[in-house]
């Protein structure tokens, strides 16, 4: 008999089954996994929260932010970590609700202000400055070849009139001695 479907599932669950996946998959520790939080800024995380956070022992809900940097340290999108390898099965948001597609999440992030929190608290907001730092240095150069090329152009139109003016007084020279 072929396995049955689940109809859904809760969403510690499938963040639980996707930690755990991911962290197989790398061949990493709990503690390594740990660590690669707490680098990102999460210092409360240690071995025993990758275990909760799993599912074992008493179990552990993720945060919003927490959900952003498990999918940062594993490369995948939030909705990755909750439909894996593109399962489908609906995600329990209350015992009468459930979330059907990716489409649907992105919504009730945004209904429920999240996107605002991931960029405003925490690790995100560290991670979003250091974007922004590294953006700056390619703005700056950006705008110091844009400054160069300015100076490239200036040359040519100065090349350009004086060349001009110099075939009109030629012009106005040989026109006089005709």
């Amino acid at each position: 008999m072929a396995p049955r479907k689940r109809k859904s599932r809760s969403v510690p669950d499938a963040v639980a089954e996707s930690v755990k996946r991911e962290r197989d998959r790398r061949q990493w520790t709990q503690e390594q996994l740990a660590g690669e939080m707490r680098d990102l800024g999460f210092t409360s995380w240690g071995r025993t929260t990758v275990t909760e956070v799993e599912g074992a022992g008493r179990g552990r809900q993720v945060s919003v932010p927490e959900l952003l940097g498990l999918a940062m340290i594993f490369g995948v999108g939030i909705d990755g970590l909750l439909w894996p390898d593109g399962e489908t099965v609906p995600l329990e948001i209350t015992s009468d609700r459930a979330l059907t597609e990716r489409a649907q999440l992105i919504a009730v992030m945004v209904s429920l202000g999240a996107v605002r929190q991931l960029v405003t608290e925490g690790p995100a907001r560290q991670f979003q400055e250091a974007v922004e730092r590294l953006t700056a240095g390619y703005i700056d150069r950006v705008k110091e070849t844009a400054t160069e090329l300015r100076g490239v152009a200036d040359f040519i139109e100065s090349r350009a009139f004086e060349t001009l003016r110099k075939d009109i007084e030629l012009g106005l020279e040989g026109g006089a001695k005709s």
